[in-house]
């Protein structure tokens, strides 16, 4: 699929997610955008041959640090733009074949997706985790 396409409906997904859980219509461009760049880094890993964990947890590691961000200067809780821009990344896709080829009975087809789904959505766990542990470990030592 064409980059431009897939940045512009990472956008309007974002922002489509944005709208349905009533985010403040003045953080509306900011989550969206953020939304964008997360699919960026996403691409952009992939396209230099990055597994698909470290891809995901590429642009897990980006979002959650640009949703501090935002957050840090729009006095506001991190987790609205960061629900909002993870929202690209979430494998629906890759999900929906898992289960239909488990449904059809192609068990090692089923297991194949299986093991990426799950590889693709502990990456993005891995690196909003690695973003929040190290901002804990700094804040800890700033207040020391």
């Amino acid at each position: 699929m064409d980059y431009k396409i897939q940045l512009l409906m990472a956008f309007f997904g974002s922002l489509g997610f944005a709208l349905m859980f009533n985010l403040r219509k003045r953080f509306l461009l900011e989550a969206s955008v953020s939304g964008m760049f997360c699919w960026i880094v996403f691409l952009i890993s992939r396209h230099y041959n990055f597994n698909l964990f470290v891809s995901a947890m590429l642009a897990g590691i980006w979002t959650s640090a640009s949703a501090e961000f935002l957050a840090r200067i729009r006095k506001t809780p991190a987790n609205q733009f960061l629900i909002i821009a993870l929202m690209p990344l979430v494998p629906g896709g890759m999900l929906y074949r898992t289960l239909e080829f488990f449904i059809q009975g192609s068990l090692n087809i089923a297991y194949d997706y299986s093991r990426q789904t799950m590889s693709y959505a502990l990456g993005i766990a891995v690196g909003i985790s690695l973003v929040y542990a190290v901002q804990d470990m700094l804040q800890k030592i700033i207040t020391k």
